[in-house]
Protein backbone atom coordinates (compact mmCIF):
# COMPACT_ATOMS: atom_id res chain seq x y z
CA UNK A 1 0.00 0.00 0.00
CA UNK A 2 1.45 3.39 -1.12
CA UNK A 3 1.61 6.35 1.50
CA UNK A 4 -1.22 7.98 -1.07
CA UNK A 5 -3.40 4.64 -0.05
CA UNK A 6 -2.86 4.89 3.01
CA UNK A 7 -3.63 8.57 3.64
CA UNK A 8 -6.94 7.69 1.98
CA UNK A 9 -7.47 4.86 4.07
CA UNK A 10 -6.52 6.40 7.57
CA UNK A 11 -3.73 4.14 8.79
CA UNK A 12 -0.25 4.82 9.73
CA UNK A 13 0.89 7.12 12.42
CA UNK A 14 3.30 8.66 9.08
CA UNK A 15 0.06 9.39 7.35
CA UNK A 16 -1.46 10.88 10.31
CA UNK A 17 1.98 13.49 9.89
CA UNK A 18 0.17 14.37 6.44
CA UNK A 19 -3.24 14.79 6.97
CA UNK A 20 -1.14 17.31 9.57
CA UNK A 21 0.49 18.93 7.43
CA UNK A 22 -2.79 19.29 4.90
CA UNK A 23 -5.18 20.68 7.75
CA UNK A 24 -2.27 22.76 8.92
CA UNK A 25 -1.66 24.07 5.63
CA UNK A 26 -5.60 25.11 5.56
CA UNK A 27 -5.35 26.47 8.81
CA UNK A 28 -2.63 28.78 7.54
CA UNK A 29 -4.41 29.73 4.53
CA UNK A 30 -7.60 30.33 6.21
CA UNK A 31 -5.46 32.81 8.60
CA UNK A 32 -3.61 34.37 6.35
CA UNK A 33 -6.34 35.66 4.10
CA UNK A 34 -8.36 36.63 6.99
CA UNK A 35 -5.48 39.15 8.17
CA UNK A 36 -5.70 40.26 4.51
CA UNK A 37 -1.92 38.89 3.22
CA UNK A 38 -1.25 35.16 2.11
CA UNK A 39 2.38 34.14 1.49
CA UNK A 40 2.95 30.63 0.01
CA UNK A 41 5.76 30.19 2.43
CA UNK A 42 3.87 29.98 5.26
CA UNK A 43 2.35 26.76 4.60
CA UNK A 44 5.35 25.28 4.65
CA UNK A 45 6.93 26.90 7.60
CA UNK A 46 4.54 27.87 10.43
CA UNK A 47 3.73 24.00 11.01
CA UNK A 48 6.72 23.26 12.81
CA UNK A 49 6.07 26.15 14.84
CA UNK A 50 1.94 24.97 15.26
CA UNK A 51 3.23 21.71 16.12
CA UNK A 52 6.29 21.32 18.03
CA UNK A 53 5.22 24.86 20.13
CA UNK A 54 1.90 24.11 20.44
CA UNK A 55 0.91 27.97 19.97
CA UNK A 56 -2.61 28.68 18.27
CA UNK A 57 -2.46 32.43 19.18
CA UNK A 58 -1.70 33.49 15.54
CA UNK A 59 -4.56 31.45 14.66
CA UNK A 60 -6.89 33.40 17.12
CA UNK A 61 -9.53 35.13 14.80
CA UNK A 62 -10.24 32.35 12.87
CA UNK A 63 -12.33 29.35 14.47
CA UNK A 64 -12.48 26.94 11.66
CA UNK A 65 -8.21 27.06 12.10
CA UNK A 66 -8.62 26.44 15.57
CA UNK A 67 -10.77 23.07 15.13
CA UNK A 68 -8.10 22.20 12.41
CA UNK A 69 -4.88 22.40 14.85
CA UNK A 70 -6.61 21.00 17.49
CA UNK A 71 -7.76 17.83 15.28
CA UNK A 72 -3.63 17.29 14.08
CA UNK A 73 -2.99 17.53 17.93
CA UNK A 74 -5.71 14.87 18.41
CA UNK A 75 -4.08 12.35 15.97
CA UNK A 76 -1.00 12.27 16.77
CA UNK A 77 0.09 14.21 19.74
CA UNK A 78 2.65 16.91 20.21
CA UNK A 79 5.86 16.12 17.74
CA UNK A 80 6.22 15.41 14.73
CA UNK A 81 9.38 14.69 12.93
CA UNK A 82 9.99 18.34 10.82
CA UNK A 83 12.49 15.67 7.96
CA UNK A 84 9.93 13.32 7.82
CA UNK A 85 7.10 15.52 6.92
CA UNK A 86 9.08 18.03 4.63
CA UNK A 87 9.69 14.63 2.54
CA UNK A 88 6.22 13.02 2.39
CA UNK A 89 5.00 14.98 -0.35
CA UNK A 90 7.99 13.96 -2.27
CA UNK A 91 7.34 10.25 -1.65
CA UNK A 92 3.79 9.59 -1.36
CA UNK A 93 4.13 6.59 -4.08
CA UNK A 94 6.00 4.66 -2.03
CA UNK A 95 5.36 2.26 0.30
CA UNK A 96 5.20 3.12 3.77
CA UNK A 97 8.53 0.78 4.81
CA UNK A 98 9.93 1.89 1.45
CA UNK A 99 9.87 5.63 2.40
CA UNK A 100 11.04 4.71 5.80
CA UNK A 101 14.13 3.18 4.82
CA UNK A 102 14.88 6.15 2.12
CA UNK A 103 14.66 8.82 4.49
CA UNK A 104 16.57 6.82 7.48
CA UNK A 105 19.89 6.10 4.46
CA UNK A 106 19.17 10.13 3.59
CA UNK A 107 19.87 11.01 7.57
CA UNK A 108 22.40 8.16 8.24
CA UNK A 109 24.59 9.12 4.80
CA UNK A 110 24.57 12.45 6.56
CA UNK A 111 24.75 14.62 3.35
CA UNK A 112 24.52 13.88 -0.26
CA UNK A 113 27.78 16.15 -1.35
CA UNK A 114 27.59 16.94 -4.94
CA UNK A 115 30.99 17.30 -6.19
CA UNK A 116 30.26 18.09 -9.50
CA UNK A 117 29.35 21.71 -8.18
CA UNK A 118 32.19 22.19 -5.58
CA UNK A 119 36.16 22.43 -7.33
CA UNK A 120 39.09 21.84 -4.89
CA UNK A 121 42.27 22.40 -5.45
CA UNK A 122 44.51 21.11 -2.50
CA UNK A 123 47.84 21.77 -3.11
CA UNK A 124 50.89 24.03 -1.24
CA UNK A 125 52.13 24.81 2.19
CA UNK A 126 51.06 21.53 4.50
CA UNK A 127 50.30 23.71 7.39
CA UNK A 128 47.63 25.49 5.20
CA UNK A 129 44.56 23.78 4.85
CA UNK A 130 41.31 23.97 1.70
CA UNK A 131 38.12 22.66 1.29
CA UNK A 132 34.92 23.00 -0.29
CA UNK A 133 31.37 21.23 -0.42
CA UNK A 134 27.68 21.56 -1.33
CA UNK A 135 24.92 19.52 -0.48
CA UNK A 136 21.60 19.62 -2.50
CA UNK A 137 20.10 18.80 1.47
CA UNK A 138 16.55 16.66 1.84
CA UNK A 139 13.98 19.01 0.24
CA UNK A 140 15.13 20.96 -2.71
CA UNK A 141 15.34 18.42 -6.24
CA UNK A 142 18.10 20.29 -7.74
CA UNK A 143 21.53 22.04 -6.31
CA UNK A 144 21.91 25.82 -7.64
CA UNK A 145 25.16 26.40 -5.79
CA UNK A 146 28.82 26.14 -6.50
CA UNK A 147 31.53 26.26 -4.50
CA UNK A 148 35.41 26.58 -5.03
CA UNK A 149 38.61 25.84 -2.96
CA UNK A 150 41.76 26.12 -5.06
CA UNK A 151 45.60 27.12 -4.74
CA UNK A 152 47.11 29.00 -7.57
CA UNK A 153 49.19 26.94 -9.98
CA UNK A 154 52.07 29.83 -10.54
CA UNK A 155 51.90 30.56 -6.91
CA UNK A 156 50.89 28.03 -4.04
CA UNK A 157 50.89 30.78 -1.07
CA UNK A 158 47.40 32.45 -2.91
CA UNK A 159 44.58 30.58 -2.45
CA UNK A 160 40.62 31.47 -4.02
CA UNK A 161 37.76 30.29 -2.35
CA UNK A 162 34.39 31.11 -3.77
CA UNK A 163 30.46 30.58 -2.56
CA UNK A 164 27.66 31.00 -5.54
CA UNK A 165 24.11 30.57 -4.80
CA UNK A 166 21.95 30.39 -7.79
CA UNK A 167 18.75 32.46 -7.03
CA UNK A 168 16.34 29.76 -6.55
CA UNK A 169 13.04 32.36 -8.16
CA UNK A 170 15.45 32.90 -11.28
CA UNK A 171 15.37 30.79 -14.32
CA UNK A 172 18.82 28.56 -14.28
CA UNK A 173 20.26 29.52 -11.19
CA UNK A 174 22.73 26.62 -11.40
CA UNK A 175 23.89 27.83 -14.55
CA UNK A 176 24.87 31.35 -13.15
CA UNK A 177 26.09 29.97 -10.38
CA UNK A 178 28.63 27.67 -12.37
CA UNK A 179 29.29 30.50 -14.91
CA UNK A 180 30.70 33.25 -12.48
CA UNK A 181 32.71 30.76 -10.30
CA UNK A 182 34.27 29.30 -13.82
CA UNK A 183 34.99 32.78 -14.66
CA UNK A 184 36.97 33.39 -11.35
CA UNK A 185 39.07 30.61 -11.42
CA UNK A 186 40.12 30.83 -15.03
CA UNK A 187 41.29 34.10 -14.28
CA UNK A 188 42.93 33.14 -10.93
CA UNK A 189 44.68 30.70 -12.77
CA UNK A 190 46.39 32.62 -15.04
CA UNK A 191 47.07 35.93 -12.77
CA UNK A 192 50.36 36.90 -11.50
CA UNK A 193 50.09 38.66 -7.74
CA UNK A 194 52.84 40.49 -8.03
CA UNK A 195 51.32 43.44 -8.34
CA UNK A 196 47.72 44.53 -6.44
CA UNK A 197 47.16 47.73 -7.64
CA UNK A 198 44.79 46.99 -10.16
CA UNK A 199 42.73 43.96 -8.42
CA UNK A 200 39.79 45.73 -8.38
CA UNK A 201 39.57 46.37 -11.66
CA UNK A 202 40.23 43.02 -12.37
CA UNK A 203 37.34 41.46 -9.91
CA UNK A 204 35.49 43.87 -11.79
CA UNK A 205 36.11 42.94 -15.33
CA UNK A 206 35.49 39.70 -13.99
CA UNK A 207 31.91 40.27 -12.73
CA UNK A 208 30.55 41.86 -15.78
CA UNK A 209 32.02 39.10 -18.48
CA UNK A 210 30.25 36.94 -16.31
CA UNK A 211 27.66 38.47 -16.39
CA UNK A 212 27.32 39.03 -20.03
CA UNK A 213 27.16 34.93 -20.45
CA UNK A 214 24.58 35.30 -18.00
CA UNK A 215 22.62 37.60 -19.87
CA UNK A 216 23.61 36.09 -23.49
CA UNK A 217 22.91 32.47 -22.33
CA UNK A 218 20.41 32.50 -19.71
CA UNK A 219 18.61 35.36 -19.71
CA UNK A 220 16.67 36.35 -15.74
CA UNK A 221 19.21 33.95 -14.38
CA UNK A 222 21.37 35.01 -11.28
CA UNK A 223 23.27 34.47 -8.51
CA UNK A 224 24.32 35.54 -5.30
CA UNK A 225 28.40 35.31 -4.93
CA UNK A 226 30.94 35.74 -2.28
CA UNK A 227 34.90 34.98 -2.50
CA UNK A 228 38.62 35.72 -0.85
CA UNK A 229 41.58 36.00 -2.45
CA UNK A 230 44.56 35.40 -0.56
CA UNK A 231 47.71 36.69 -1.54
CA UNK A 232 50.96 36.65 0.22
CA UNK A 233 50.22 40.91 0.47
CA UNK A 234 46.87 40.51 2.04
CA UNK A 235 43.40 39.21 1.09
CA UNK A 236 40.71 40.68 -0.86
CA UNK A 237 37.23 39.92 0.01
CA UNK A 238 34.35 40.60 -2.16
CA UNK A 239 30.36 40.19 -1.95
CA UNK A 240 27.44 40.43 -3.51
CA UNK A 241 24.11 39.33 -2.65
CA UNK A 242 23.18 37.00 0.89
CA UNK A 243 26.18 34.93 0.92
CA UNK A 244 28.79 35.16 3.86
CA UNK A 245 31.99 34.96 4.27
CA UNK A 246 33.67 35.29 7.74
CA UNK A 247 37.01 35.50 9.49
CA UNK A 248 38.16 33.21 12.27
CA UNK A 249 41.23 34.61 14.73
CA UNK A 250 41.80 32.88 18.15
CA UNK A 251 38.60 30.62 17.66
CA UNK A 252 36.19 33.79 17.12
CA UNK A 253 34.38 34.09 13.81
CA UNK A 254 33.95 37.65 12.58
CA UNK A 255 31.40 38.71 9.50
CA UNK A 256 33.23 40.69 6.96
CA UNK A 257 30.63 40.71 4.53
CA UNK A 258 26.99 42.41 4.34
CA UNK A 259 23.78 40.95 3.01
CA UNK A 260 22.45 42.53 0.33
CA UNK A 261 19.05 41.33 1.45
CA UNK A 262 15.82 43.72 2.68
CA UNK A 263 15.88 42.65 6.44
CA UNK A 264 19.65 43.52 6.69
CA UNK A 265 19.17 46.65 5.32
CA UNK A 266 16.47 47.78 7.24
CA UNK A 267 17.13 46.09 10.92
CA UNK A 268 21.08 46.32 10.37
CA UNK A 269 22.31 48.77 7.88
CA UNK A 270 19.00 51.43 7.89
CA UNK A 271 16.57 50.51 11.19
CA UNK A 272 13.61 52.18 10.58
CA UNK A 273 11.70 51.55 13.71
CA UNK A 274 13.73 49.36 15.66
CA UNK A 275 16.74 47.17 15.26
CA UNK A 276 16.67 43.48 15.36
CA UNK A 277 19.70 41.39 16.17
CA UNK A 278 20.94 39.84 13.52
CA UNK A 279 20.84 35.97 13.86
CA UNK A 280 17.22 37.21 14.48
CA UNK A 281 17.14 38.38 10.96
CA UNK A 282 16.59 34.37 9.97
CA UNK A 283 13.83 34.15 11.40
CA UNK A 284 11.68 37.09 9.68
CA UNK A 285 9.53 35.92 6.91
CA UNK A 286 11.17 37.79 4.29
CA UNK A 287 14.59 36.98 5.12
CA UNK A 288 15.38 35.49 1.46
CA UNK A 289 14.20 38.66 -1.06
CA UNK A 290 17.74 40.03 -2.14
CA UNK A 291 18.43 43.61 -3.38
CA UNK A 292 21.48 42.75 -5.04
CA UNK A 293 23.10 40.18 -6.84
CA UNK A 294 24.74 39.28 -10.12
CA UNK A 295 22.00 38.91 -13.11
CA UNK A 296 20.96 40.27 -15.87
CA UNK A 297 20.93 44.02 -14.91
CA UNK A 298 24.31 45.80 -16.14
CA UNK A 299 25.99 46.97 -12.59
CA UNK A 300 26.49 46.22 -9.09
CA UNK A 301 27.16 47.13 -5.82
CA UNK A 302 30.28 44.98 -5.11
CA UNK A 303 31.56 44.71 -1.81
CA UNK A 304 35.11 44.84 -1.53
CA UNK A 305 37.46 44.52 1.92
CA UNK A 306 40.92 44.53 1.98
CA UNK A 307 42.09 42.47 4.92
CA UNK A 308 45.74 41.96 6.51
CA UNK A 309 46.80 38.47 6.31
CA UNK A 310 47.91 38.81 10.35
CA UNK A 311 44.21 39.48 11.13
CA UNK A 312 43.19 36.41 10.34
CA UNK A 313 43.29 32.64 11.35
CA UNK A 314 41.39 31.22 9.08
CA UNK A 315 38.41 32.14 6.45
CA UNK A 316 34.52 30.74 6.40
CA UNK A 317 32.42 31.51 3.21
CA UNK A 318 28.87 30.23 3.30
CA UNK A 319 25.46 30.38 1.03
CA UNK A 320 22.61 31.08 3.12
CA UNK A 321 21.16 27.57 3.76
CA UNK A 322 23.90 27.02 6.56
CA UNK A 323 23.25 30.72 7.62
CA UNK A 324 19.31 31.07 7.76
CA UNK A 325 19.28 27.30 9.45
CA UNK A 326 22.28 27.89 12.36
CA UNK A 327 23.60 30.60 14.60
CA UNK A 328 27.03 32.32 14.26
CA UNK A 329 27.45 30.80 18.01
CA UNK A 330 26.71 27.39 16.69
CA UNK A 331 29.20 28.03 13.15
CA UNK A 332 32.17 29.45 15.85
CA UNK A 333 31.45 26.19 18.32
CA UNK A 334 31.47 23.41 14.91
CA UNK A 335 34.89 24.82 13.91
CA UNK A 336 36.28 24.97 17.63
CA UNK A 337 35.23 21.85 18.21
CA UNK A 338 35.94 19.83 14.88
CA UNK A 339 38.79 18.43 13.40
CA UNK A 340 39.61 20.76 10.05
CA UNK A 341 39.15 17.96 7.90
CA UNK A 342 35.50 17.89 9.16
CA UNK A 343 34.09 21.35 9.68
CA UNK A 344 32.68 21.46 6.24
CA UNK A 345 30.36 18.12 6.40
CA UNK A 346 29.43 18.77 10.28
CA UNK A 347 28.53 22.61 8.96
CA UNK A 348 26.28 20.87 6.44
CA UNK A 349 25.05 18.10 8.25
CA UNK A 350 23.85 20.71 10.57
CA UNK A 351 22.22 22.94 7.99
CA UNK A 352 20.40 19.77 6.16
CA UNK A 353 19.43 17.77 8.65
CA UNK A 354 20.49 19.34 12.11
CA UNK A 355 17.13 20.12 14.48
CA UNK A 356 15.06 23.31 14.31
CA UNK A 357 15.90 26.57 16.25
CA UNK A 358 13.53 28.54 17.33
CA UNK A 359 13.69 32.41 17.94
CA UNK A 360 12.33 34.19 21.33
CA UNK A 361 9.19 35.46 21.39
CA UNK A 362 8.31 39.00 19.88
CA UNK A 363 5.54 41.08 20.21
CA UNK A 364 6.36 43.09 17.28
CA UNK A 365 6.56 40.59 14.08
CA UNK A 366 5.80 36.82 13.04
CA UNK A 367 9.41 35.02 13.66
CA UNK A 368 9.33 31.84 12.13
CA UNK A 369 11.47 28.92 13.35
CA UNK A 370 14.09 27.55 10.81
CA UNK A 371 13.47 24.52 8.79
CA UNK A 372 16.79 22.20 8.15
CA UNK A 373 17.27 21.14 4.30
CA UNK A 374 14.67 23.43 3.31
CA UNK A 375 17.88 25.00 1.03
CA UNK A 376 21.11 23.87 -0.70
CA UNK A 377 23.91 24.26 1.82
CA UNK A 378 27.15 25.75 0.42
CA UNK A 379 30.84 26.31 2.38
CA UNK A 380 34.43 27.08 1.42
CA UNK A 381 37.07 27.21 4.44
CA UNK A 382 40.62 28.25 4.52
CA UNK A 383 42.72 27.66 7.85
CA UNK A 384 46.59 28.83 7.76
CA UNK A 385 47.11 27.31 11.45
CA UNK A 386 45.35 25.08 13.53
Amino acid sequence: MTLYEEYKNGLNLIVYCQKAYKNIEKAVRLTMLEYGYYDKRDEKILWDYFIRIGNIELLDRNEDAINLIKTSFNMHGNYIDARQLAMIRDYESMSINDFLNTYNQKVKKVIDRDKSRAIKIIKGPKDKFLDCATAKGPIKKDNQDFACAITSPINENCKLLIVCDGVGGSHQGDKASEIVTQEFINWFNSYNFNDLSQIENEINNIIEKARSTIKQKYNMSATTLTFAIATEQETIIGNLGDSRTYTIYNKKLKQITKDNSEVWEEYIEHPKYYQYEKDTLRFLPNNNILTDAIDYYPSQNLQIYHIQNNEYDGILLTSDGITDIISDDTIEKIIDENKKEEIIDKLLYESCFGKPSYPKEDEEEILYPTLPGKDNASAAIYIKQR
